[in-house]
């Protein structure tokens, strides 16, 4: 959650103005590579869990912001609140998901799931942002 509500407010009405633009395909390639990657949700809300690759930093794993965009470039592109990232491999079902201590495995779901919940968050986010 956000500490300063006005920061959160700007945040999310960047993001949805960003959303409503297509990405420049040649900006994708900037954009850090999550693999070992799953679509989790957290009350309704989509996120992907996985390890995130930034440019000059190790692997990390990260749990996205809120997840309002897929785009097929080449390749996936999620758009959450807080930028833009492509999805590489994604994780084996079998894989051993827990293994940095974390416990996102619990809110795992389907991809056509994610995708939905995608969708309705950006509803209800677009709704919100038309009343203000």
């Amino acid at each position: 959650m956000h500490k300063n509500p006005k920061l959160a407010q700007s945040q999310i009405e960047v993001a949805l103005f960003q959303s409503r633009k297509p990405i420049p395909p040649d900006i994708v390639d900037a954009f850090p590579v999550i693999d070992d990657w799953f679509a989790v949700a957290d009350n309704d809300i989509p996120h992907i869990y996985g390890i995130a690759s930034y440019p000059l930093q190790a692997p990390r794993p990260i749990l996205t912001a809120a997840v309002i965009g897929i785009e097929a470039m080449p390749g996936l592109v999620i758009r959450c609140l807080d930028g833009c990232y492509r999805l590489g491999h994604p994780a084996r079902v079998d894989d051993k998901i827990c293994a940095v201590g974390d416990n996102h495995s619990k809110g795992r779901i389907s991809w056509p799931r994610f995708q939905r919940l995608v969708e309705a968050f950006l509803a209800r986010l677009s709704a919100a942002d038309d009343r203000i």
